[in-house]
């Protein structure tokens, strides 16, 4: 496939998604999946061979999807909404750091500039996690059952975060992405667990 015809064919399901969303869901959700796409292909794709904060950009689109979930079930946007999109928002930090280090040579011929390789940024961002995490209990989203999983998942992610800080190598740096990538469905399946409680969902 030719890039113009990629283009043409994103552009096109792209628009047709967010034409479905405005219609047959809300404004509102359709809006926030808009602003996801802009931000992601107009904002942070053609950022990463200009600034290393191109990430920030992309971490926002990133972080967009629960807000468009929360918009479409319920037609606003609550404090428990917003507590889901900065946990996702910060959990991509030390993901996309970890995952820039081992992938350090790759980037640096393709002219990426990524956040830096140092583990501060990913450690920072994994102190503010363990905090944020709290949120979705305390907003009324989830209920006790989820304190003890998020505790030491996001535990669990921070001491990934400050190894890797303290010696950043391939075995740290490979530590810190899978736990990145076992981290967030965990999390994610807790909120229910304590939402709802646990008999609810066995069969």
């Amino acid at each position: 496939m030719a890039p113009h015809e990629a283009f043409l064919l994103g552009a096109f399901s792209a628009g047709l998604g967010i034409v479905h969303l405005c219609l047959s869901v809300g404004m509102l959700p359709g809006f926030l999946s808009a602003l996801t796409v802009v931000l992601y292909l107009v904002f942070y794709t053609p950022a990463k061979v200009k600034s290393p904060f191109c990430s920030v950009v992309g971490a926002v689109s990133g972080a967009l999807p629960p807000l468009i979930g929360f918009s479409a079930a319920s037609g606003e946007l609550t404090a428990g909404a917003w507590s889901l999109f900065a946990i996702l928002f910060l959990w991509q930090f030390p993901h996309l750091i970890s995952l820039s280090w081992l992938y350090r040579k790759d980037n640096e011929r393709a002219g990426m500039k990524m956040l830096p390789r140092g583990g501060r940024f990913a450690l920072a961002s994994a102190l503010l996690l363990f905090a944020a995490g709290f949120l979705p209990y305390f907003l009324g989203l989830s209920g006790p059952l989820y304190l003890l999983p998020s505790a030491a998942l996001s535990g669990l992610y921070l001491y990934k975060s400050a190894r890797f800080n303290g010696s950043a190598d391939t075995v740290s740096a490979r530590g810190l992405f899978l736990t990145s990538i076992a981290y967030m469905p965990l999390l994610l399946a807790s909120i229910l667990i304590g939402h709802w409680g646990l008999p609810s969902l066995l069969p």
